[in-house]
């Protein structure tokens, strides 16, 4: 499935008859509990409710907005004063905690006071498309047995106006049951399912409490232990945009991209866990979930070493985790060669661990390499990078780095005072 290119080509694929109308069995009292912990994000949480109030004036009370603050230090509380006195009124519940209790807590706050007969997750800094919701909720009313819906969703550029992409795919809505914890474990893994966006009973979410650990992904363990209480859907049609650049913030933390750099060996964690209640399977059965398991897992150590590579992260780090995929057969489908890697986890080495402990504020390369090759390395790394000039004695503060096993042309005495010396032979050795 492609996803339109904006907000408003999704709503043009609506029927107009579809749009902005509650599910017939859900117009009695509040239809749905929109659950937003936030902190320290007044410029977001302003955004979001003011559309919020604009979109869904035809439902009224069928919508409530339930808000966490997380004893935020910003004027979140006026943000949410200002949004209850000009549009959503009193479907806006505001509460404000003593102290910081955590984004989790925060969440299971909100489910805990939502009095819609469904609720769902909206970060402060995303957004929902609302015929896509109210859709969604229609699924659930024709499944009564049904604890959660969960869908894809759209990466959303909210500066541009446009979808950029569409996380993870799959071709028609599947419900399981508790019978079916194999098909439900395949499904996953094929389609590579991050079972994070959804829509839940809130009685039953609220009574469930799903568990999280930290060994295990919860996207993954959730939606099996949600499976023991009743059928879980996945639909194909995604209701939900995580917004990738936001014109109210040009640099804002976002959770979901911290996680997905370290994350990795919990979501092995988690898709073991599935296989694990798969049931009676047959062997082949068993080690094709593993393969699948495998291939996910691996997927998303390229996606965390993309990410690094294109932040600046850690150049050590990386190097391991690169290594790691090449230990796992991946080594062709790394971003960079892993020579290259190699070198930048040395330069990573020089200017971070042994600037620190000798004090130094400069990499001087000492003989035999380029303008080009300076350049380059000066691209990723985090002190100033020179060429040396010949007879200029490096002193205590700079690192001096020689081209393959030294530089025999250069003076021993230009080098002889520089706080650390190496050679680009030795980096390499270190990080083969």
């Amino acid at each position: 499935m492609t996803g339109p290119e904006t907000a408003t080509d999704v709503l043009a694929a609506i029927e107009p008859d579809e749009r902005l109308k509650a599910p017939a069995a859900a117009r009695q009292g509040t239809a749905l509990s929109i659950c937003i912990p936030t902190c320290n994000r007044a410029p977001m949480l302003r955004s979001l409710l003011q559309s919020i109030a604009r979109e869904t004036a035809e439902l009224g009370d069928q919508i409530e907005v339930i808000v966490s603050d997380n004893a935020s230090e910003d004027d979140t509380t006026a943000v949410a004063a200002a949004a209850a006195a000009g549009g959503l009124g009193d479907r806006l519940r505001y509460f404000r905690q003593a102290e910081n209790i955590g984004a989790m807590r925060s969440l299971e706050f909100t489910f805990q006071k939502a009095r819609g007969r469904y609720c769902m997750y909206l970060a402060d800094d995303d957004i929902v498309f609302w015929p896509a919701v109210l859709k969604s909720i229609r699924v659930l009313e024709a499944n009564p047995n049904a604890v959660s819906l969960f869908a894809p969703w759209y990466l959303v550029d909210l500066v541009d106006e446009k979808i950029q992409a569409q996380f993870y795919h799959h071709s028609k809505t599947h419900v399981f049951s508790h019978e079916n914890r194999a098909g439900m474990a395949r499904f996953i893994l094929e389609n590579q399912v991050f079972s994070e966006i959804a829509i839940h009973r809130t009685a039953l979410i609220r009574q469930i409490m799903p568990v999280q650990n930290d060994l295990a992904f919860w996207a993954f363990t959730m939606p099996a232990e949600l499976l023991n209480f009743g059928e879980v859907i996945y639909s194909e049609e995604p209701f939900y945009g995580s917004v990738t650049r936001h014109p109210a913030a040009a640099h804002r933390s976002q959770a979901g991209h911290e996680e997905v750099m370290i994350a990795w060996d919990r979501y092995r964690g988690g898709v073991e866990h599935l296989i694990g209640l798969a049931g009676a399977v047959s062997e082949d059965e068993r080690a094709e979930l593993r393969r699948l398991a495998d291939h996910l897992v691996q997927d998303r150590m390229l996606v965390a070493l993309r990410l690094r590579l294109g932040q600046g992260r850690d150049a050590v780090e990386s190097y391991f985790l690169a290594s790691r995929l090449r230990g796992l057969g991946r080594a062709d489908d790394l971003p960079l060669t892993i020579d290259c890697l190699s070198m930048r986890a040395g330069i990573g080495f020089l200017d971070g661990r042994v600037a620190a402990q000798f004090g130094a504020s400069r990499l001087v390369l000492v003989g035999g390499f380029t303008e080009e090759e300076a350049a380059w390395i000066s691209d990723f790394a985090r002190i100033p990078v020179a060429l040396h000039e010949p007879g200029a004695a490096l002193g205590p503060a700079d690192i001096a780095l020689m081209p393959g096993m030294g530089a025999p042309e250069v003076a021993a005495a230009d080098y002889a005072n520089a706080g650390f010396r190496t050679t680009i032979c030795d980096l390499m050795a270190k990080f083969p």
